[in-house]
Protein backbone atom coordinates (compact mmCIF):
# COMPACT_ATOMS: atom_id res chain seq x y z
CA UNK A 1 0.00 0.00 0.00
CA UNK A 2 1.08 3.40 -1.00
CA UNK A 3 2.82 5.84 2.07
CA UNK A 4 0.49 9.11 1.81
CA UNK A 5 1.75 12.37 1.02
CA UNK A 6 3.89 13.95 3.98
CA UNK A 7 2.01 17.42 3.43
CA UNK A 8 -1.48 15.25 3.11
CA UNK A 9 -0.56 13.51 6.18
CA UNK A 10 0.81 15.95 7.79
CA UNK A 11 -2.69 18.22 7.27
CA UNK A 12 -4.92 14.98 8.59
CA UNK A 13 -3.38 15.20 11.56
CA UNK A 14 -3.64 18.58 12.27
CA UNK A 15 -7.77 17.78 11.35
CA UNK A 16 -8.01 15.15 13.42
CA UNK A 17 -6.31 17.06 16.39
CA UNK A 18 -8.81 19.85 15.71
CA UNK A 19 -12.28 17.30 15.69
CA UNK A 20 -10.56 15.55 18.88
CA UNK A 21 -10.19 18.87 20.16
CA UNK A 22 -13.86 19.36 19.50
CA UNK A 23 -15.06 16.64 21.46
CA UNK A 24 -12.87 17.58 24.30
CA UNK A 25 -10.27 14.45 23.65
CA UNK A 26 -7.46 16.79 23.70
CA UNK A 27 -4.80 15.62 21.49
CA UNK A 28 -4.97 11.50 21.49
CA UNK A 29 -6.18 10.38 18.28
CA UNK A 30 -9.80 9.78 17.08
CA UNK A 31 -10.16 5.65 16.89
CA UNK A 32 -13.39 4.73 14.51
CA UNK A 33 -16.30 2.96 16.32
CA UNK A 34 -15.81 -0.45 15.14
CA UNK A 35 -19.86 -1.46 15.60
CA UNK A 36 -20.95 1.13 12.85
CA UNK A 37 -19.40 1.59 9.47
CA UNK A 38 -21.59 4.59 8.90
CA UNK A 39 -19.94 6.64 11.80
CA UNK A 40 -16.65 5.91 10.61
CA UNK A 41 -17.60 7.49 6.83
CA UNK A 42 -19.13 10.34 8.57
CA UNK A 43 -16.00 10.42 10.73
CA UNK A 44 -13.81 10.98 7.23
CA UNK A 45 -16.59 12.56 5.78
CA UNK A 46 -15.83 15.28 9.00
CA UNK A 47 -11.75 14.93 8.89
CA UNK A 48 -12.05 16.12 5.37
CA UNK A 49 -14.24 19.24 5.67
CA UNK A 50 -11.83 20.36 8.46
CA UNK A 51 -9.13 19.80 6.12
CA UNK A 52 -10.65 22.40 4.03
CA UNK A 53 -11.30 24.81 6.60
CA UNK A 54 -7.93 24.66 7.61
CA UNK A 55 -6.41 25.15 3.69
CA UNK A 56 -8.89 27.86 3.31
CA UNK A 57 -7.96 29.47 6.28
CA UNK A 58 -3.93 29.27 4.74
CA UNK A 59 -4.98 30.72 1.70
CA UNK A 60 -6.96 33.60 3.28
CA UNK A 61 -3.42 33.80 5.28
CA UNK A 62 -1.53 33.75 2.10
CA UNK A 63 -3.90 35.99 0.50
CA UNK A 64 -3.51 38.41 3.35
CA UNK A 65 0.15 38.69 3.17
CA UNK A 66 0.19 38.62 -0.68
CA UNK A 67 -1.84 42.23 -0.54
CA UNK A 68 0.13 43.33 2.17
CA UNK A 69 2.97 43.12 -0.27
CA UNK A 70 1.14 44.26 -2.95
CA UNK A 71 0.54 47.58 -0.80
CA UNK A 72 4.17 47.70 0.42
CA UNK A 73 5.59 47.03 -2.95
CA UNK A 74 2.77 50.07 -4.31
CA UNK A 75 4.31 52.40 -1.38
CA UNK A 76 8.08 51.61 -2.26
CA UNK A 77 7.86 52.16 -6.15
CA UNK A 78 5.32 55.21 -5.51
CA UNK A 79 8.62 56.53 -3.23
CA UNK A 80 11.09 55.58 -5.50
CA UNK A 81 8.55 57.24 -8.15
CA UNK A 82 8.62 60.37 -6.34
CA UNK A 83 12.60 60.33 -6.01
CA UNK A 84 13.08 59.97 -9.30
CA UNK A 85 10.32 62.92 -10.42
CA UNK A 86 12.11 64.94 -7.20
CA UNK A 87 15.51 64.17 -8.41
CA UNK A 88 18.10 67.42 -9.28
CA UNK A 89 19.05 64.75 -11.82
CA UNK A 90 17.79 64.63 -15.44
CA UNK A 91 16.67 60.97 -15.65
CA UNK A 92 15.35 60.01 -19.36
CA UNK A 93 14.78 56.42 -21.03
CA UNK A 94 15.25 56.65 -24.71
CA UNK A 95 14.51 54.04 -27.31
CA UNK A 96 17.21 52.59 -29.90
CA UNK A 97 16.52 55.53 -32.08
CA UNK A 98 17.43 57.98 -29.72
CA UNK A 99 13.29 58.96 -29.18
CA UNK A 100 12.58 59.93 -25.73
CA UNK A 101 10.10 57.28 -23.81
CA UNK A 102 9.91 59.31 -20.60
CA UNK A 103 11.44 61.64 -18.31
CA UNK A 104 11.62 62.91 -15.17
CA UNK A 105 10.35 66.63 -14.37
CA UNK A 106 13.75 68.23 -13.71
CA UNK A 107 14.77 66.25 -17.51
CA UNK A 108 11.33 68.18 -18.40
CA UNK A 109 12.59 71.71 -17.00
CA UNK A 110 16.16 71.16 -17.96
CA UNK A 111 15.72 70.40 -21.70
CA UNK A 112 12.37 73.06 -21.67
CA UNK A 113 10.30 70.85 -23.61
CA UNK A 114 6.41 70.79 -23.70
CA UNK A 115 5.66 67.96 -21.07
CA UNK A 116 3.10 66.24 -23.09
CA UNK A 117 5.03 65.84 -26.06
CA UNK A 118 8.17 65.24 -24.15
CA UNK A 119 7.99 61.15 -25.94
CA UNK A 120 7.57 62.24 -29.20
CA UNK A 121 10.87 64.17 -28.87
CA UNK A 122 13.85 62.59 -30.45
CA UNK A 123 17.26 63.63 -28.27
CA UNK A 124 19.24 64.21 -30.47
CA UNK A 125 16.83 67.65 -31.71
CA UNK A 126 17.89 68.81 -28.20
CA UNK A 127 21.52 68.72 -28.59
CA UNK A 128 23.30 71.86 -29.87
CA UNK A 129 25.35 71.46 -32.95
CA UNK A 130 28.72 71.51 -31.80
CA UNK A 131 27.62 68.77 -29.59
CA UNK A 132 26.27 66.54 -32.09
CA UNK A 133 29.12 64.16 -33.69
CA UNK A 134 30.19 63.58 -29.30
CA UNK A 135 26.60 62.26 -28.74
CA UNK A 136 26.41 60.19 -32.16
CA UNK A 137 29.53 58.53 -31.18
CA UNK A 138 28.78 58.08 -27.46
CA UNK A 139 24.99 56.31 -28.76
CA UNK A 140 26.91 54.75 -31.18
CA UNK A 141 29.05 52.82 -28.92
CA UNK A 142 26.13 51.52 -26.67
CA UNK A 143 24.42 50.09 -29.61
CA UNK A 144 27.88 48.66 -30.42
CA UNK A 145 27.48 47.01 -26.91
CA UNK A 146 30.48 49.03 -25.30
CA UNK A 147 29.97 50.67 -21.76
CA UNK A 148 31.83 54.45 -22.14
CA UNK A 149 32.59 56.76 -20.04
CA UNK A 150 30.37 59.89 -19.20
CA UNK A 151 30.56 62.77 -21.95
CA UNK A 152 29.88 65.97 -21.88
CA UNK A 153 27.60 68.36 -24.38
CA UNK A 154 26.01 71.40 -24.57
CA UNK A 155 22.04 71.59 -24.98
CA UNK A 156 20.45 73.49 -27.57
CA UNK A 157 19.33 76.54 -26.64
CA UNK A 158 15.55 77.66 -26.35
CA UNK A 159 13.54 80.43 -26.12
CA UNK A 160 14.38 81.05 -22.67
CA UNK A 161 17.06 79.12 -21.37
CA UNK A 162 20.72 79.33 -23.09
CA UNK A 163 22.39 76.92 -24.04
CA UNK A 164 23.47 74.31 -21.03
CA UNK A 165 26.55 72.41 -20.39
CA UNK A 166 25.67 68.62 -19.36
CA UNK A 167 27.56 65.69 -18.02
CA UNK A 168 25.95 62.80 -19.92
CA UNK A 169 25.49 58.97 -18.09
CA UNK A 170 24.16 56.49 -20.27
CA UNK A 171 23.47 52.96 -20.16
CA UNK A 172 21.69 50.04 -22.17
CA UNK A 173 19.60 47.78 -20.69
CA UNK A 174 16.42 45.97 -20.63
CA UNK A 175 13.75 47.27 -18.17
CA UNK A 176 10.68 44.54 -16.82
CA UNK A 177 8.14 44.70 -18.64
CA UNK A 178 9.32 46.14 -22.18
CA UNK A 179 10.08 43.80 -25.11
CA UNK A 180 13.41 45.34 -26.02
CA UNK A 181 16.41 47.06 -24.72
CA UNK A 182 16.63 50.85 -24.23
CA UNK A 183 18.98 53.80 -22.98
CA UNK A 184 18.87 55.23 -19.27
CA UNK A 185 20.30 58.71 -19.43
CA UNK A 186 21.20 60.87 -16.52
CA UNK A 187 21.95 64.28 -17.47
CA UNK A 188 24.09 66.57 -14.79
CA UNK A 189 23.90 69.85 -15.12
CA UNK A 190 27.08 71.81 -15.14
CA UNK A 191 25.96 75.48 -15.11
CA UNK A 192 27.01 75.86 -11.04
CA UNK A 193 30.42 73.82 -11.83
CA UNK A 194 31.33 75.90 -15.09
CA UNK A 195 30.26 79.12 -13.43
CA UNK A 196 32.57 78.13 -10.48
CA UNK A 197 35.28 77.49 -12.91
CA UNK A 198 34.95 80.54 -14.46
CA UNK A 199 35.01 82.45 -11.21
CA UNK A 200 37.59 80.84 -9.93
CA UNK A 201 39.44 81.41 -13.11
CA UNK A 202 38.89 84.96 -12.88
CA UNK A 203 39.78 85.00 -8.86
CA UNK A 204 43.34 82.63 -10.25
CA UNK A 205 43.05 85.26 -12.52
CA UNK A 206 43.07 88.87 -10.74
CA UNK A 207 45.66 86.99 -8.00
CA UNK A 208 48.13 86.76 -10.82
CA UNK A 209 47.81 90.13 -11.61
CA UNK A 210 48.46 91.20 -7.98
CA UNK A 211 50.93 88.72 -7.30
CA UNK A 212 53.24 90.06 -10.50
CA UNK A 213 52.50 93.51 -9.71
CA UNK A 214 54.28 92.93 -6.42
CA UNK A 215 58.22 93.75 -6.46
CA UNK A 216 59.31 90.72 -4.66
CA UNK A 217 59.30 87.12 -5.64
CA UNK A 218 56.03 85.38 -4.02
CA UNK A 219 55.31 81.49 -4.04
CA UNK A 220 52.40 79.18 -2.88
CA UNK A 221 53.82 75.40 -1.73
CA UNK A 222 51.19 72.70 -1.02
CA UNK A 223 51.66 70.53 2.38
CA UNK A 224 53.61 68.06 -0.18
CA UNK A 225 56.33 70.70 -0.74
CA UNK A 226 55.20 71.20 -4.47
CA UNK A 227 55.09 74.46 -5.78
CA UNK A 228 51.45 75.63 -6.76
CA UNK A 229 51.39 79.14 -7.59
CA UNK A 230 54.43 81.97 -8.25
CA UNK A 231 54.59 85.60 -9.04
CA UNK A 232 56.29 86.56 -12.58
CA UNK A 233 59.55 87.71 -10.08
CA UNK A 234 59.86 84.46 -8.43
CA UNK A 235 59.83 82.84 -11.87
CA UNK A 236 62.07 85.32 -13.38
CA UNK A 237 64.27 84.36 -10.02
CA UNK A 238 64.56 81.00 -11.39
CA UNK A 239 64.83 81.41 -14.66
CA UNK A 240 61.44 79.66 -14.89
CA UNK A 241 58.14 80.03 -16.75
CA UNK A 242 55.59 80.00 -13.48
CA UNK A 243 53.70 77.01 -15.38
CA UNK A 244 57.17 75.03 -15.53
CA UNK A 245 57.40 75.20 -11.89
CA UNK A 246 53.80 74.75 -10.60
CA UNK A 247 53.65 70.66 -9.60
CA UNK A 248 57.43 70.65 -9.09
CA UNK A 249 58.99 70.15 -5.60
CA UNK A 250 60.42 72.45 -3.98
CA UNK A 251 64.22 70.74 -3.82
CA UNK A 252 64.10 70.39 -7.46
CA UNK A 253 63.48 74.23 -7.95
CA UNK A 254 65.95 75.76 -5.27
CA UNK A 255 68.75 72.67 -5.54
CA UNK A 256 69.87 70.42 -2.94
CA UNK A 257 72.28 72.95 -1.38
CA UNK A 258 69.71 75.37 -1.15
CA UNK A 259 67.16 73.45 -0.02
CA UNK A 260 68.86 72.18 3.08
CA UNK A 261 69.45 75.97 4.47
CA UNK A 262 65.82 76.47 4.18
CA UNK A 263 64.29 73.11 4.97
CA UNK A 264 63.96 73.48 9.00
CA UNK A 265 61.70 76.96 8.13
CA UNK A 266 59.82 75.17 5.71
CA UNK A 267 59.01 72.15 8.07
CA UNK A 268 57.96 74.60 10.54
CA UNK A 269 55.70 76.60 8.45
CA UNK A 270 53.91 73.23 7.73
CA UNK A 271 53.77 73.13 11.32
CA UNK A 272 51.20 76.00 11.66
CA UNK A 273 54.56 78.37 13.02
CA UNK A 274 55.56 81.79 10.97
CA UNK A 275 58.88 81.33 9.70
CA UNK A 276 61.82 83.19 9.12
CA UNK A 277 64.72 83.13 6.92
CA UNK A 278 67.82 85.56 6.87
CA UNK A 279 70.71 84.67 5.17
CA UNK A 280 72.74 84.50 1.81
CA UNK A 281 71.64 81.45 -0.77
CA UNK A 282 72.92 80.40 -3.55
CA UNK A 283 70.27 80.15 -6.05
CA UNK A 284 70.68 78.13 -9.36
CA UNK A 285 69.78 81.01 -11.81
CA UNK A 286 69.67 83.93 -9.66
CA UNK A 287 73.24 83.36 -8.09
CA UNK A 288 74.06 84.19 -4.28
CA UNK A 289 71.83 86.39 -2.92
CA UNK A 290 71.15 87.26 0.57
CA UNK A 291 67.54 87.42 1.52
CA UNK A 292 64.90 87.74 3.73
CA UNK A 293 62.16 84.58 3.65
CA UNK A 294 59.00 84.53 5.61
CA UNK A 295 57.22 81.22 5.31
CA UNK A 296 53.36 81.89 6.30
CA UNK A 297 51.23 78.77 6.58
CA UNK A 298 48.02 78.50 4.68
CA UNK A 299 45.14 76.89 7.28
CA UNK A 300 42.28 75.67 5.89
CA UNK A 301 38.42 76.36 7.91
CA UNK A 302 39.08 73.05 10.04
CA UNK A 303 42.82 74.40 11.12
CA UNK A 304 44.63 72.28 9.12
CA UNK A 305 47.78 73.27 7.30
CA UNK A 306 46.92 73.13 3.48
CA UNK A 307 50.35 74.28 2.71
CA UNK A 308 52.52 77.72 2.97
CA UNK A 309 53.35 81.12 1.32
CA UNK A 310 56.36 82.19 0.53
CA UNK A 311 57.56 85.97 0.68
CA UNK A 312 61.33 86.45 -0.57
CA UNK A 313 62.92 90.07 0.05
CA UNK A 314 65.72 90.35 -1.86
CA UNK A 315 68.24 92.07 0.30
CA UNK A 316 72.03 91.75 -1.54
CA UNK A 317 72.00 95.48 -2.38
CA UNK A 318 71.03 96.17 1.25
CA UNK A 319 73.22 93.83 2.35
CA UNK A 320 76.06 95.23 0.12
CA UNK A 321 75.78 98.41 1.45
CA UNK A 322 75.75 97.32 5.02
CA UNK A 323 78.91 95.70 4.46
CA UNK A 324 80.82 98.87 2.94
CA UNK A 325 79.30 100.81 6.01
CA UNK A 326 81.14 98.13 8.32
CA UNK A 327 84.30 98.66 6.12
CA UNK A 328 84.32 101.98 6.44
CA UNK A 329 83.97 101.81 9.88
CA UNK A 330 86.65 99.05 10.33
CA UNK A 331 88.94 101.39 8.03
CA UNK A 332 87.82 104.57 10.52
CA UNK A 333 88.47 102.14 13.56
CA UNK A 334 91.81 101.16 12.03
CA UNK A 335 92.70 105.04 11.50
CA UNK A 336 91.86 106.13 14.55
CA UNK A 337 93.98 103.22 16.21
CA UNK A 338 96.84 103.95 13.58
CA UNK A 339 96.53 107.75 15.26
CA UNK A 340 96.83 106.14 18.79
CA UNK A 341 99.50 103.77 18.08
CA UNK A 342 101.77 107.10 16.35
CA UNK A 343 100.69 109.17 19.21
CA UNK A 344 101.46 106.95 21.99
CA UNK A 345 104.63 106.10 20.31
CA UNK A 346 105.71 109.53 20.03
CA UNK A 347 104.57 110.13 23.70
CA UNK A 348 106.64 106.70 24.65
CA UNK A 349 109.62 107.49 22.11
CA UNK A 350 110.13 111.13 22.72
CA UNK A 351 108.23 112.75 25.57
CA UNK A 352 109.01 109.74 27.74
CA UNK A 353 112.85 109.48 26.84
CA UNK A 354 113.17 113.23 27.19
CA UNK A 355 111.25 113.04 30.87
CA UNK A 356 113.49 110.21 31.73
CA UNK A 357 116.26 112.36 30.66
CA UNK A 358 115.05 115.00 33.03
CA UNK A 359 114.94 112.63 35.47
CA UNK A 360 118.10 111.42 35.84
CA UNK A 361 119.77 115.15 35.20
CA UNK A 362 117.38 115.72 38.47
CA UNK A 363 118.36 113.11 40.36
CA UNK A 364 122.06 114.29 39.49
CA UNK A 365 121.55 118.02 40.33
CA UNK A 366 119.53 116.55 43.88
CA UNK A 367 123.05 114.64 44.76
CA UNK A 368 125.02 117.67 44.25
CA UNK A 369 123.36 120.03 46.26
CA UNK A 370 122.74 120.32 49.90
CA UNK A 371 120.11 122.02 52.19
CA UNK A 372 117.06 123.69 50.55
CA UNK A 373 118.22 123.63 47.25
CA UNK A 374 118.31 119.74 47.38
CA UNK A 375 114.79 119.37 49.08
CA UNK A 376 113.83 121.82 46.15
CA UNK A 377 115.35 120.23 43.08
CA UNK A 378 114.06 116.90 44.88
CA UNK A 379 110.10 117.76 44.73
CA UNK A 380 111.20 118.54 40.99
CA UNK A 381 113.01 115.01 40.72
CA UNK A 382 109.04 113.53 41.95
CA UNK A 383 107.38 115.35 40.15
CA UNK A 384 109.00 114.61 36.88
CA UNK A 385 109.32 110.89 37.47
CA UNK A 386 105.22 111.24 38.47
CA UNK A 387 104.90 112.51 35.23
CA UNK A 388 106.95 110.34 33.28
CA UNK A 389 104.34 107.44 34.88
CA UNK A 390 102.07 109.18 33.43
CA UNK A 391 103.16 109.48 30.32
CA UNK A 392 103.67 105.52 30.41
CA UNK A 393 100.66 104.83 31.17
CA UNK A 394 98.67 107.15 28.97
CA UNK A 395 100.56 105.77 26.45
CA UNK A 396 99.73 102.23 27.27
CA UNK A 397 95.79 103.47 27.24
CA UNK A 398 96.12 105.00 24.02
CA UNK A 399 97.30 101.97 22.30
CA UNK A 400 98.73 99.11 24.45
CA UNK A 401 101.98 97.81 22.49
CA UNK A 402 101.11 93.93 23.85
CA UNK A 403 97.55 94.33 21.91
CA UNK A 404 99.92 94.35 18.64
CA UNK A 405 102.74 92.67 19.48
CA UNK A 406 101.50 89.64 21.93
CA UNK A 407 97.64 89.71 21.57
CA UNK A 408 94.72 90.24 23.11
CA UNK A 409 94.89 88.11 26.15
CA UNK A 410 97.98 89.10 27.07
CA UNK A 411 96.84 92.79 26.49
CA UNK A 412 93.61 92.22 28.77
CA UNK A 413 95.38 91.03 31.78
CA UNK A 414 97.51 94.26 31.97
CA UNK A 415 94.36 96.07 31.57
CA UNK A 416 93.25 94.28 34.36
CA UNK A 417 95.94 94.99 36.11
CA UNK A 418 95.72 98.35 35.14
CA UNK A 419 92.05 98.64 36.31
CA UNK A 420 92.70 96.66 39.88
CA UNK A 421 95.47 99.27 40.75
CA UNK A 422 93.45 102.46 39.86
CA UNK A 423 90.36 101.52 41.14
CA UNK A 424 90.37 98.26 43.42
CA UNK A 425 88.69 96.17 41.03
CA UNK A 426 90.04 92.52 41.23
CA UNK A 427 89.30 91.02 37.71
CA UNK A 428 89.72 87.42 36.25
CA UNK A 429 90.53 86.39 33.04
CA UNK A 430 89.55 83.40 31.53
CA UNK A 431 89.72 82.22 27.85
CA UNK A 432 87.81 79.44 25.56
CA UNK A 433 89.20 78.54 22.16
CA UNK A 434 91.22 79.86 20.07
CA UNK A 435 90.89 83.46 21.35
CA UNK A 436 93.58 85.07 19.30
CA UNK A 437 92.46 83.68 15.68
CA UNK A 438 90.71 86.76 14.83
CA UNK A 439 90.48 89.66 12.71
CA UNK A 440 92.92 92.30 13.37
CA UNK A 441 89.78 95.23 13.18
CA UNK A 442 87.99 92.59 15.67
CA UNK A 443 90.64 92.59 18.34
CA UNK A 444 91.16 96.27 18.60
CA UNK A 445 87.11 96.69 18.95
CA UNK A 446 87.28 93.82 21.84
CA UNK A 447 90.03 95.15 23.47
CA UNK A 448 87.75 99.36 23.35
CA UNK A 449 84.52 97.77 24.17
CA UNK A 450 86.45 95.34 27.32
CA UNK A 451 88.11 98.59 28.60
CA UNK A 452 84.74 100.65 28.55
CA UNK A 453 82.67 98.31 30.43
CA UNK A 454 85.44 97.40 32.78
CA UNK A 455 85.75 100.74 33.63
CA UNK A 456 81.79 101.51 34.31
CA UNK A 457 82.58 98.64 36.65
CA UNK A 458 84.64 99.79 38.85
CA UNK A 459 82.89 103.61 38.70
CA UNK A 460 79.40 102.51 39.33
CA UNK A 461 79.04 98.02 40.19
CA UNK A 462 79.77 99.00 43.75
CA UNK A 463 82.12 95.93 44.30
CA UNK A 464 85.54 94.62 44.36
CA UNK A 465 85.10 91.87 41.98
CA UNK A 466 84.29 91.16 38.23
CA UNK A 467 84.99 88.10 35.81
CA UNK A 468 86.36 88.96 32.02
CA UNK A 469 85.31 86.04 29.24
CA UNK A 470 86.29 85.22 25.97
CA UNK A 471 84.24 82.48 24.50
CA UNK A 472 86.23 81.57 20.86
CA UNK A 473 83.78 79.54 18.38
CA UNK A 474 84.36 78.65 14.46
CA UNK A 475 82.62 82.26 13.19
CA UNK A 476 81.98 84.15 16.15
CA UNK A 477 83.80 85.60 19.64
CA UNK A 478 81.83 86.39 23.06
CA UNK A 479 83.03 89.01 25.25
CA UNK A 480 81.48 88.35 28.83
CA UNK A 481 81.86 91.15 31.38
CA UNK A 482 80.29 89.79 34.95
CA UNK A 483 79.70 91.80 38.00
CA UNK A 484 77.88 91.09 40.95
CA UNK A 485 77.34 94.80 42.34
CA UNK A 486 74.42 96.89 42.74
CA UNK A 487 72.91 96.23 39.26
CA UNK A 488 70.31 98.82 37.56
CA UNK A 489 67.56 98.47 34.62
CA UNK A 490 68.54 97.96 31.54
CA UNK A 491 65.60 100.01 30.68
CA UNK A 492 66.97 102.69 32.37
CA UNK A 493 70.85 102.57 32.60
CA UNK A 494 72.62 104.94 34.54
CA UNK A 495 73.63 108.25 33.18
CA UNK A 496 77.45 108.12 31.97
CA UNK A 497 77.58 104.59 30.48
CA UNK A 498 78.45 105.35 27.59
CA UNK A 499 76.60 102.11 26.64
CA UNK A 500 75.05 104.17 23.20
CA UNK A 501 78.34 104.83 21.33
CA UNK A 502 79.67 101.34 22.36
CA UNK A 503 76.14 99.76 21.12
CA UNK A 504 76.85 101.53 17.72
CA UNK A 505 80.49 100.77 17.45
CA UNK A 506 79.64 97.06 17.78
CA UNK A 507 76.76 96.98 15.60
CA UNK A 508 79.16 98.55 12.79
CA UNK A 509 80.93 95.89 12.99
CA UNK A 510 78.38 93.16 12.38
CA UNK A 511 77.73 92.10 15.82
CA UNK A 512 75.51 92.83 18.81
CA UNK A 513 75.79 94.32 22.86
CA UNK A 514 73.33 92.45 25.50
CA UNK A 515 72.99 93.61 28.76
CA UNK A 516 71.35 91.33 31.69
CA UNK A 517 71.33 93.25 35.09
CA UNK A 518 68.75 92.81 38.07
CA UNK A 519 68.92 95.40 40.78
CA UNK A 520 71.11 94.06 43.30
CA UNK A 521 72.15 90.66 41.58
CA UNK A 522 74.74 92.35 39.39
CA UNK A 523 75.29 93.10 35.81
CA UNK A 524 76.53 90.72 32.34
CA UNK A 525 77.63 92.00 29.30
CA UNK A 526 77.78 90.02 26.73
CA UNK A 527 80.14 91.59 22.78
CA UNK A 528 79.49 89.18 20.34
CA UNK A 529 81.48 89.39 17.35
CA UNK A 530 82.79 87.90 13.85
CA UNK A 531 85.66 86.57 13.94
CA UNK A 532 86.29 88.14 10.75
CA UNK A 533 85.09 90.58 8.72
CA UNK A 534 82.32 89.87 5.65
CA UNK A 535 83.99 91.49 3.09
CA UNK A 536 82.22 90.65 0.03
Amino acid sequence: MAKPHPEKAALRRRAERRLADERGLGDAPGEAPAESAMLEVFHELRVHQVELELQNEELRGVQTTLEESHDALAASEQRYRDLFESAPVAYLLLDLEGRIQSANRFAVALLDVNPAAVDRTKFSEIVSAPSQDAYFLHRRALLDGKRPGPIEIELRASERIPSIPVELHASQARLAGSPQDELLVALLDLSARRRAEHDRAESEHQRRLMADALPIPVSYVDSTERYQFCNASFASWHGLGATEIRDRPLHEILGATAYAQVRDHVRAALGGETSRFEGEIAFPAAGRRWVSIVYAPDRSDDGGIRGYYELVDDRSSLRRAELRVRDAAARAEMAEEEQRRTLAADLHDDVGQLLSLLVIKLRALQDALEGDRARAVGEIHGLANQVRERISSLSFELSPALLFDVGLIAAAERLAEDIESKYGLHVEVETHGEVEAIDEVIRVALYRSLRELLINAAKHAGTGQARLEFWAGADAIELRVIDDGRGFEPAKPTQGFGLVSLHNRIESLGGSLEIESVLGQGTTCRISLPSRRDTR
